[in-house]
């Protein structure tokens, strides 16, 4: 009964909250040295990212993408 208790806890707790959506824009940036067709590079949600949270929180995401700068486009 002890385990029954703490799921029904959980679940009464907390909760799956979607932060992206698959297919979303995630983030924009300039490439400098990018051709017109490739000069803004967008970043798109391969998959949705859900985090699990307590139901009482609201969540408010800043989106902070490192990216490697020295690299080669082929």
């Amino acid at each position: 009964m002890i385990v029954l208790d703490y799921l029904i806890f959980g679940f009464n707790k907390y909760n799956y909250q979607t932060i992206v959506n698959k297919g979303s824009l995630v983030s924009t940036t300039k490439i400098i040295n990018g051709t017109p067709k490739t000069r803004d590079l967008k970043l798109i949600a391969k998959d949705d990212l859900s985090i699990l949270v307590k139901q009482d929180y609201i969540i408010d995401v800043n989106r902070n993408i490192v990216m490697k700068t020295s690299f080669w486009l082929l």
